[in-house]
């Protein structure tokens, strides 16, 4: 009976060591020939690099600047120690100054859009890092006016100001597939422990005394 008090502990830490060593999911074959997985998900996970305190560009097909806030779980130094609050600008590639800006673009189609948020960063131009201004565009307006508006302020999407990520600061950012996996085993790890003193408990009354 003691020889199965280990196994959570010991899979968590095989689990554990899987993720920090890239792996993109653990599985775990049993004599019946059926395989349990676990799941790491990593396509959900981004990186992102800090371009000012609480703010960072994180890297997806089309970067974005984001406001970052402390992640609240308790092992966020395993999984990250940051999570995204809100997107500030999409497609965020250049700076110039404490101007972060984005190369004009038409409208998307704003039919369906309920979430006023969502059209505002939509519309979104450029940031100031210093001041949090944030310079928008007219909805409906053309690409030539969203150009000439970004000129006024002195910003030009060229290659000599578009951002080099990698001169970056990476930054600890909360990894949801970690977290799931370990919430799992913060959860099973404890019941585990409590399950299995009762157990012993219930045992030991039983013995006959000599």
């Amino acid at each position: 009976m003691a020889r199965l008090f280990p196994i959570p502990f010991a899979l968590w830490l095989v689990v554990t060591v899987a993720w920090f060593l890239g792996a993109d999911g653990f599985s775990v074959g049993t004599k019946t020939g059926q395989v349990a997985t676990i799941d790491f998900n990593r396509k959900y996970d981004y990186e992102a690099r800090l371009l000012a305190p609480g703010i960072a560009l994180v890297e997806d097909r089309y970067p974005e600047l984001v406001r970052l806030t402390p992640a609240w779980i308790p092992y966020c130094w395993l999984c990250g120690s940051t999570l995204i609050d809100d997107v500030i600008l999409q497609a965020a590639t250049h700076r110039r100054g404490s101007w972060v800006y984005r190369v004009p673009a038409p409208d998307p189609n704003f039919d369906g859009w309920t979430n006023q948020r969502g059209i505002a960063t939509a519309l979104a131009l450029a940031y100031d890092l210093n001041t949090g201004e944030v310079l928008s565009a007219t909805r409906g307006s053309s690409v030539e006016e969203r150009r000439a508006q970004l000129a006024r302020k002195g910003l030009i999407p060229d290659d000599a100001s578009r951002i080099d990520a990698f001169s970056l600061e990476p930054v600890s950012l909360l990894s949801e597939g970690c977290a799931i996996v370990q919430s799992a085993f913060f959860i099973v790890l404890p019941l585990w422990s409590l399950g299995f003193a009762v157990v012993l408990g219930v045992r030991r009354r039983r013995q006959p005394k000599t």
